[in-house]
């Protein structure tokens, strides 16, 4: 009798501890049984992440269906369908729409547990948001975007510089073999005159 006190005074303790992090984590714990997906468990942090509190989860089985994004909804079917053949991927990330109408993205872990048999039974993880870092994400996406752009258009005005400068100095260039040409057959015909005063032959 000492022995099952002591033990239900060490589970009941762990419980209590499981409670205490579990109702002031600032992610969403839950437990869900399968294949009926009601939620046996599910921390306060839902309130926050979702919107809605433990008991409208606890009263509406598969609740998370109903706010997934429209734009997940076959991701979700496909999800569930592999969960329920005990394929389960570590972690799922999709959005959702708030109570309030707010579009924001989760991250959720995720563990099965399974009976005697390896069937699963039921599957419980955390659920934590990620909406912040995925904006962030899309910032630094556009940001780097707008900077090869800037980089291809500062590269193509390069080029065109390139293009008028090389051609510049072909013009330039040229300009001065034609003076130099003239220059030569001034010369020459000055020399004619010369020889042509002194009286010598004229080539």
């Amino acid at each position: 009798i000492t022995e099952r006190i002591q033990t239900e005074n060490a589970l009941r303790e762990s419980w209590d501890s499981f409670r205490f992090l579990a109702e002031n984590a600032k992610d969403m714990i839950y437990r869900m049984s399968l294949p009926e997906g009601h939620y046996e468990y599910v921390s306060p942090a839902s309130s926050e992440l979702f919107g809605y509190t433990p008991k409208e989860f606890y009263n509406s089985p598969i609740l998370i269906k109903q706010v997934i994004h429209p734009a997940w909804g076959k991701y979700f079917e496909n999800q569930w369908r592999k969960l329920l053949a005990g394929d389960l991927s570590p972690f799922y990330e999709y959005q959702i729409i708030h109570k309030s109408g707010e579009t924001r993205w989760l991250h959720q872990r995720n563990a099965m547990i399974t009976n005697d048999k390896g069937e699963p039974v039921a599957i419980q993880g955390m659920v934590t948001d990620i909406t912040a870092s995925k904006e962030a994400e899309e910032e630094l996406v556009q940001h780097r975007q707008q900077l090869e752009e800037l980089v291809k258009k500062r590269t193509l005005e390069l080029e065109v510089k390139n293009k008028e400068l090389e051609r510049f100095n072909n013009l330039f260039i040229g300009r001065e073999f034609r003076i130099k040409e003239l220059r030569d057959q001034v010369e020459g015909l000055e020399n004619q005159i010369d020889i042509i005063k002194k009286g010598g032959p004229v080539e």
